[in-house]
């Protein structure tokens, strides 16, 4: 019997291959704001916080950058849980309710994207999820040790 092959292996390749590859999360509620990230298979990473304070939303932009083989630990994990196989539901939102969201380009520049509301159950959708909001919260959180400025950024070079 011939093995399975991952939906999401057939989308992104080898993991030896992604260095055109990116992995994006979005999670951004518009009165309470959230975070946003963007994986590159390169190791940059871009973390979008947005928060609301003082009756404003705040947003700050964090650059930070991973090994390689932590990027390919990730897109592994991916591979693993075959993201590209989900399957969510598809309905309108309730009103307050945040839509999460992941999109992944694979190195052809080809576009998978996948969400759930808020409110949904989705186990399999709820640890990629975390998994990818785990280390942008990690990188966030990590903004008060950043001093040096590049083109408006904040970068550092950091191991998950």
């Amino acid at each position: 019997m011939i093995p399975k092959i991952p939906k999401t292996l057939k989308f992104l390749g080898t993991p030896s291959n992604l260095k055109d590859a990116s992995i994006c999360i979005s999670d951004v509620h518009g009165l309470y704001g959230g975070i946003n990230m963007i994986l590159r298979g390169t190791g940059k990473i871009l973390v979008q916080k947005i928060e609301y304070i003082g009756g404003v939303l705040i947003e700050k932009r964090f650059v930070f950058y991973i090994g390689l083989k932590k990027v390919k630990d990730i897109f592994n994990f991916l591979i693993d849980k075959d993201i590209v196989g989900l399957k969510t539901e598809k309905r309108a939102g309730i009103p307050d309710e945040s839509q999460r969201r992941i999109i992944i380009f694979n190195p052809e520049g080809e576009k998978f994207e996948i969400f759930k509301w808020m409110y949904s159950k989705n186990n399999k959708f709820d640890d990629i999820y975390l998994r990818l909001i785990n280390i942008a919260t990690k990188l966030r959180d990590k903004d008060m040790d950043l001093e040096q400025k590049w083109n408006g950024e904040l970068i550092q070079k950091i191991d998950l």
